[in-house]
């Protein structure tokens, strides 16, 4: 089954997409009752769903007016299959659980052209708990364009984890009419009045395809007493062989691009590269012994979103080094002693 273009479905990407869905009815004045009715008919949905990796979850309540504020105790996700190999990952009814969200506090308020939601909650597996917190904002630049921005905060006192991520999206669509309601049903395909869309076929297809995105900023920064454990903690033991994999990826990569900028001649790719091998090179840091990790990706030219189906064959190496700059930086406890 081909999977919808969505936020995600597990991790935080879930919760935010029942903030942008609540949103929705938020802006289109159906409030308690409705909203809840709404929201634990979605979560529903995807407990029911083959390709959705919740498992179950306790239902929202609402309450609120111009502020509506929605609460549930947890939310329970199975294992992904983060390899992509389908026919070895257990069927829905067999599924392990793998993260569980709990205490799920939902804040949000807006306006036909602007809004916001923020998002506490719990998060815990079999092997470590993080405290999170997440504020998303859209604002209308135009009739067409939205802007996008979501920060989230973690902690973990265990290995004294302190991590921060902050990403700015723009995004265009033809359909898009200046209010963030209608931009959200497009992007969460549902209609205006907040139930699911009626054609999940060629229509839905084409709105999806009319899609532009642009990356504005990207930022991670995470600083620990041991990053390596509480990424191995975070993955859970039976992930572990497959760090192992993502850290021998890195260090292969690194050889290729060393190899590479010893024979590159454009100057701009050259400085790229470079940047990305700095970068990848802070990320084995923090695998061995690092205690914080600073990556951040800023966009050096402005440029119109790209639409969903040509991102794969316009992103290129050349189109990265003319669009985006890297900055990074790794720490080790042995360079805070010095």
């Amino acid at each position: 089954m081909k999977k919808k273009v969505a936020f995600g479905l597990i991790g935080t990407g879930a919760v935010v997409v029942i903030a942008l869905l609540v949103i929705v009815f938020v802006l289109s004045k159906k409030m308690n009752a409705n909203l809840e009715k709404q929201i634990n008919h979605f979560l529903q949905e995807k407990v029911a769903s083959a390709d959705s990796e919740i498992l179950s979850f306790e239902p929202f309540v609402c309450s609120g007016k111009t502020e509506i504020a929605c609460k549930s105790k947890a939310i329970v996700f199975g294992a992904p299959d983060l390899l992509g190999i389908e026919e070895d990952t257990q069927s829905k009814q067999t599924q392990a659980e793998s993260w569980r969200f709990e205490d799920i506090e939902l804040d949000l308020s807006g306006r036909d052209s602007q809004a916001n939601a923020s998002a506490q909650f719990l998060a815990r597996n079999s092997e470590i708990a993080f405290k999170i917190t997440c504020d998303a904002s859209l604002d209308s630049e135009s009739k067409n364009a939205v802007r996008a921005g979501i920060e989230c905060y973690g902690k973990n006192e265990e290995f004294a984890y302190n991590g921060f991520a902050k990403a700015h999206f723009s995004l265009t669509h033809k359909d898009f009419t200046g209010k963030i309601q209608d931009a959200l049903a497009i992007l969460l395909d549902i209609n205006k009045e907040g139930d699911k869309s009626a054609d999940d076929g060629k229509d839905g297809e084409e709105k999806r395809n009319a899609l532009g995105v642009r990356l504005d900023s990207l930022a991670i920064n995470e600083r620990a007493n041991d990053l390596f454990s509480v990424y191995k903690k975070a993955l859970g033991a039976e992930n572990e062989g497959m760090l192992e994999g993502m850290l021998f990826g890195f260090v292969l990569f690194s050889h290729m691009l060393q190899n590479e900028l010893q024979e590159q001649s454009d100057e701009e790719i050259k400085e790229f590269e470079s940047a990305l091998l700095n970068a990848l090179e802070s990320v084995l840091s923090a695998f061995d012994g690092g205690n914080a990790l600073n990556i951040e990706v800023a966009k050096k030219a402005d440029y119109e979103p790209i639409l969903l189906p040509e991102i794969e064959e316009r992103i290129t190496l050349e189109w990265l080094a003319k669009h985006y700059a890297i900055d990074s930086s790794a720490q080790t406890l042995e360079n805070n002693a010095e």
